[in-house]
């Protein structure tokens, strides 16, 4: 005997989907903290105390993103 899934228990597998894949990221995002994010995280401990100092740490801050991103 065959029975249909339920609504419910639809939205319960996609929320159970949707936290397992929460905590994938977030494992992601701390092995790249661990391995590679350090060094890039150590430039911008400090915030510089001018405009051109301040733009040069924006752009610096663009590319670490994106290599976050990436690294993800």
């Amino acid at each position: 005997m065959q029975t249909s899934a339920t609504f419910a228990d639809v939205c319960m597998a996609g929320i159970y989907i949707y936290i397992i894949y929460g905590v994938y990221l977030c494992v992601q995002v701390i092995n790249w903290l661990c391995t590679e994010g350090e060094d890039h995280l150590r430039r911008h401990v400090t915030v510089a105390d001018n405009l051109r100092g301040i733009q040069a740490q924006q752009v610096e801050f663009t590319k670490f993103r994106s290599v976050a991103e990436v690294g993800i």
